[in-house]
């Protein structure tokens, strides 16, 4: 294993080296192996770059955010939906943890992309970039399909968004007053027509 590499906890890959690790760099790994990647990363900077609070790293889904830092409570929230590669996983912690650093050294003025989270990703090794360049899931894309039945003609209607509550809406075509039939979760291959 380089020594140097700035992955060190994904590289090589097993075809490079025996009994390197199960997966490369850049290649997708499961979810519970990015997740190790992550706390023993995240240990090793906490020890090589000391906070002032205590911090962890938890997993959410976020759907465009491959991470989040939010400084004043010590948090480092990752993304189960955009981060699929060690390398990914590596690049993103380091980031986020850049931030909790400048908070840690400078308090809120250190607070977005400016000069001293620059700083504090110069320290950490990494180069200050503030925006990634992975495949997302579309930021506007419905999660729901809601139907609406009228109550006199049966006919249906397919909306992303329920109607406001405290409001009467009516069909058109026979006046009947249209009810909230079902509500069904979309997965990203599914689409409404």
């Amino acid at each position: 294993m380089d020594a140097t590499s700035p992955y060190p906890d994904c590289t090589p890959s097993p075809r490079h080296e025996p009994g390197g690790l199960p997966w490369a760099p850049d290649e997708p790994a499961p979810l519970s192996e990015l997740k190790d990647i992550a706390a023993r990363r995240f240990a090793d900077l906490s020890q090589r770059f000391p906070l002032r609070f205590s911090a962890h790293v938890f997993w959410r889904a976020y759907r465009v955010s491959a991470g989040m830092a939010y400084c004043s409570r010590g948090k480092i929230g990752l993304s189960t939906t955009v981060l699929h590669t060690p390398r990914q996983v590596e690049e993103t912690l380091v980031h986020e943890y850049a931030h909790l650093l400048a908070f840690s050294r400078h308090g809120r003025k250190s607070v977005g992309h400016g000069p001293l989270w620059q700083e504090a990703m110069a320290d950490l090794g990494a180069k200050p970039e503030v925006r990634h360049r992975y495949k997302t899931v579309k930021r506007n894309q419905a999660r729901q399909e809601i139907l609406y039945r009228c109550d006199r003609c049966g006919c249906e209607f397919s909306r992303t968004r329920r109607f406001a509550k405290g409001r009467r809406y009516l069909h058109v075509d026979c006046g009947g007053l249209l009810k909230l039939h079902e509500v069904r979760r979309i997965t990203p291959a599914d689409s409404i027509p």
